[in-house]
């Protein structure tokens, strides 16, 4: 072979139609040369074994899936990998293209995309990030930070249902009814676009466009329904919904910036958990109790501290990388 693949990295390696031939079909004549190049190159092992189960997670002998599927697949990839292109040094087959997206999509990707078989997708943000994805009637999510999702494929054309842990911004295509379910009450829709957060123990949600109903576990009153700028949320003390308004035109997480209002600090410290992928240590219980009115930018950790603390007359200390120690001054 004339390929120096001493400076293919895992990436590379696992597009290599030689390579794949190895790990895939078993080829005798491939597996001959790839033993020799091991032998010689004892170094590379890691990056062979990282790019044999890059290789071995795509596997397209099962039944091939719907054109609708296959289109929603690259929807989803293109969605994704908008943060995170990946660059190539020579032309790829989509098999491999899909590879290096999923790749740099990250291991969720790979969730995402490898559920096809089982029906049951579950999707997950981790602490400081956000994911984009697009259902299989191309309705879209977009998952806040330490949120999962959930939802069965080959059930989607009888019930279209999605199981919630977290916050997520809902756009769903018209249709028949949409619900989304989690720990503390049901949403349901027709064809709406609406935000539902259910971070430690909330049971928010707020109508942007069209007309959502809100049926909570609690056993009290009648479900809600809500227009835009409207919406209900769970009163944490009282165990009951409260309903109010909310400004359309007003920012929110979507747009790259999280607004609180007389929320108190614990949520809001872990809150910046979430985003920033950090570890918040109070110093004084009763810091805790406090609320805060303002602004979280995403990206800027030490700016939000500021905002945060500098009012409260609050300190804060980088004692790692990721762990925070806030005090009284």
């Amino acid at each position: 072979m004339s390929q120096d693949y001493t400076k293919y990295d895992a990436l590379e390696l696992a597009g290599d139609a030689w390579f794949i031939r190895w790990i895939v079909e078993g080829d005798p004549e491939a597996n001959q040369f790839w033993q020799d190049w091991l032998k010689a190159h004892p170094d590379r092992q890691s990056v062979v074994d990282e790019a044999r189960l890059l290789v071995k997670a795509i596997s397209f002998k099962e039944t091939p899936a719907e054109e609708n599927t296959v289109q929603r697949l690259w929807q989803n990839i293109d969605t994704l990998t908008k943060e995170a292109p990946v660059s190539t040094k020579q032309p790829r087959s989509a098999v491999i293209r899909w590879l290096g997206y999923a790749a740099a999509a990250a291991s969720v990707a790979l969730v995402l995309f490898f559920a096809l078989g089982n029906g049951e997708t579950t999707v997950i943000a981790e602490y400081a990030e956000q994911r984009t994805l697009f259902l299989p009637d191309s309705s879209e999510v977009k998952l806040n930070a330490g949120t999962s999702v959930s939802f069965d494929e080959k059930k989607w054309e009888q019930e279209r249902v999605v199981e919630l842990d977290g916050e997520a911004f809902f756009q769903v295509k018209k249709g028949q009814t949409f619900s989304v379910k989690t720990e503390r009450g049901t949403v349901e829709v027709l064809g709406t676009s609406f935000n539902v957060n259910t971070h430690d123990g909330r049971f928010d949600v707020a109508c942007y466009t069209g007309r959502v109903q809100v049926d909570s576990r609690l056993g009290v009153g009648q479900p809600a329904v809500l227009n835009p700028g409207q919406r209900v949320r769970l009163d944490r003390d009282r165990q009951e919904m409260q309903a109010d308004t909310f400004d359309l035109q007003r920012d929110y997480w979507v747009s790259g910036s999280i607004e609180f209002e007389s929320t108190a600090l614990s949520d809001v410290f872990a809150e910046m958990e979430r985003q920033f992928d950090v570890e918040i240590e109070v110093k004084e219980s009763q810091i805790l109790n406090e609320t805060y009115t303002g602004f979280l930018v995403q990206e800027n950790l030490d700016s939000t501290l500021y905002a945060v603390c500098w009012p409260k007359q609050l300190k804060w200390d980088r004692i790692t990388p990721r762990r925070i120690l806030i005090e009284q001054q």
